[in-house]
């Protein structure tokens, strides 16, 4: 059974969401994510572990280039 997996970016406050396998979803924190979802990319599996979205994902990650933050309270 799928379930959205819902996450709010700690860096943009940007809500996204994910459709994943329950009993996977019940095991994040538990397994490496990598072993327990190893068809996701590692964009995929970084939102779904610590909820940074894709546009922040790029701006932390992207390029091999340390970006400047700007967090968002």
């Amino acid at each position: 059974m799928k379930i959205k997996a819902v996450r709010i970016c700690p860096i943009c406050k940007s809500q996204s969401y994910m459709n994943v396998d329950r009993d996977k979803a019940d095991m994040i924190g538990l397994v490496p994510i990598q072993d327990l979802f190893p068809e996701l990319n590692p964009t995929e599996r970084e939102f779904l572990k610590f909820g940074y979205c894709t546009e922040c994902q790029y701006m932390l990650f992207g390029n091999g280039k340390t970006r400047k933050v700007r967090y968002i309270e």
